[in-house]
């Protein structure tokens, strides 16, 4: 019997390599019909949920398996793979962290708990777990790029760099570590580098995103160039092709804006929840590449604070509260039930989330810039909360939002794909920032980019005394903290501030225009002056 279930064990292998999942579902029941205790048909099983996408079934298949085998490295990985793909964090953070300390020795299961502890912001962790991924098999590109991520978070560039240029030289036509490449050398021209983009991008395809990586990077170095024309062109060209093949327009999003907005008229700002929930809790939001990084990197240079990063885990508590089932994590199923929802159950479902990830009694920072979206919904689950909202030249965000490329798994980021549609959610996000200011005020404390690069003590102590924390001088030093960062932003804000990316729009004033007449239409001022001129900038 023994021979028969290692047979099968190789079928299923095999099958599972080949994505034939209903197959190894077969094979593996069969093993368990001859031995219920085999822990790798169990895992088998998972692994398959995995590929069908079912994470559900695919964690209870591999709980099963480490219940017959708690030190298996492998099937610890995975649960914290899957755990992490469903935002139970803790669990994920407990199963990768039990994983390391029987130190594995496989590459493809190092290199899978430092992508997880990577994605819950445990770089440092990450790291070590991936160098070890990395020295173990140095001909895999894949690993190289992960932990050139893991190093570029951690503000380590030379070493990013190293591993970024190790994954092309193994994988040349490795769009994505490419773009990479070109986004942490921002401002080193590289005329190379320009001829060996375009002879890539002859033949990319549009499908799988490697003709948007390539065209990224390729943009980013004849900015560098100073040729902003050709360099926008490349970028307009690259995302038109990709969002034709998206089912979006900035009509998705306004339906999601006007259902948030009829969910909170005046009278339902009110709250159950009690006045002190959310002491300890300071969101900082705003549109995406308008200043929320700076920001928290000063707060979190302050002793008292901890950034835990960009958390999702309070629309998660918005939609769990709503009982909604669609697969968005907001929408009008959801904004329908507002007014049946818990909010003090809410708040303090979120804090329970983040509680585990704070020193004792310390502030904590949730830099989630869409958050922004659930303004409302934050001060009434947690009351004491302090928001702070980033606001930029509508201008010189829309640019920035178009020149950069987000997660393009991520559908709440369509809209920069299309620089019309960028400038119809800039829209949104400032009506929205209206209602929610007419109806909590002050309570939203609202901070314009160009005035912090100006005038950094004076909106650093006022920012910090909205937020009843005491002043300190070492938060004008934030580019000397060594925290980790996993934003656009990364290595800019281990700089001293500087103002060169204020009216960086100008350089594209003439592509522009069509935008200008959107903000024009809505009475969106766009033309305030800019506080410095130059090349660069610091902004997310």
């Amino acid at each position: 019997m023994k021979q028969e279930i290692l047979t099968l064990q190789k079928q299923a292998v095999q099958a599972i390599d080949r994505g034939r999942y209903s197959e190894v579902d077969r094979i593996c029941r069969k093993i368990l019909e001859l031995d219920p205790r085999f822990a790798d048909a169990w895992f088998l099983l998972g692994m398959a949920a995995a590929g069908k996408m079912d994470v559900g079934q695919a964690l209870f298949a591999v709980t099963k398996a480490l219940e017959l085998a708690p030190n298996n490295t492998e099937y610890l990985a995975q649960l914290a793979k899957l755990s992490a793909l469903v935002n139970k964090n803790r669990q994920a953070l407990d199963a990768a962290r039990h994983a390391l300390s029987l130190k594995p020795e496989t590459a493809h299961t190092l290199d899978t708990l430092g992508v997880v502890l990577t994605k819950l912001g445990e770089f440092a962790l990450a790291r070590d777990a991936l160098t070890r991924a990395v020295s173990k098999s140095p001909d895999n590109a894949q690993f190289h790029f992960n932990l050139a991520s893991a190093e570029q978070f951690l503000g380590n560039h030379s070493g990013a760099e190293k591993h970024y240029r190790a994954a092309i030289k193994l994988q040349p036509r490795f769009a994505r570590a490419h773009w990479a490449l070109s986004e942490l050398r921002k401002n080193k021209p590289d005329a190379a580098r320009v001829t060996e983009l375009k002879g890539l991008l002859t033949d990319a395809p549009v499908e799988n995103g490697e003709e948007l990586y390539l065209s990224h990077a390729l943009s980013r170095e004849l900015e560098k160039q100073g040729d902003y024309a050709a360099a926008f062109d490349l970028l307009q060209n690259a995302k038109f092709r990709y969002r034709a093949g998206l089912n979006y327009s900035w009509r998705v999003d306004q339906r999601m804006f006007d259902a948030i907005r009829q969910s909170f008229p005046l009278e339902k700002s009110q709250t159950t929840a009690p006045a002190s929930q959310g002491t300890n809790a300071i969101f900082v939001i705003g549109m995406p590449r308008s200043g929320t990084t700076l920001v928290e990197r000063i707060l979190s240079t302050h002793p008292q604070v901890t950034s835990l990063g960009e958390l999702q885990d309070f629309g998660l508590a918005v939609k769990r509260a709503s009982g909604s089932t669609s697969r968005k994590a907001l929408d009008e199923s959801v904004t329908a039930q507002t007014e049946t929802m818990d909010m003090a159950q809410i708040g303090q479902n979120y804090l329970a989330a983040t509680a585990s990830r704070l020193p004792e009694g310390g502030r904590f920072i949730d830099k989630m810039p869409l958050n922004f979206l659930y303004a409302g919904y934050i001060l009434a689950a947690l009351p004491a909360a302090r928001i702070v909202c980033l606001r930029r030249n509508p201008m010189d965000t829309c640019i920035s939002n178009y020149r950069q490329l987000f997660a393009i798994s991520f559908s709440y980021y369509n809209y920069h794909y299309d620089l019309e549609d960028t400038a119809h959610f800039y829209r949104m996000f400032h009506e929205l920032m209206d209602i929610w200011t007419g109806l909590y005020g002050n309570r939203i404390y609202q901070i314009e980019y160009e005035s912090l690069v100006a005038n950094p003590e004076d909106e650093a102590r006022a920012l910090l005394a909205y937020c009843d924390l005491p002043w300190d001088e070492r938060v004008l030093d934030f580019h000397k903290n060594t925290s980790a960062v996993a934003t656009a932003s990364t290595m800019q804000v281990r700089q001293p501030l500087y103002s060169s990316s204020i009216g960086r729009w100008k350089h594209y004033a003439e592509q522009l225009a069509p935008i200008a007449k959107i903000f024009d239409r809505h009475g969106i001022e766009y033309q305030s002056p800019a506080v410095a001129s130059g090349e660069g900038g610091s902004a997310d």
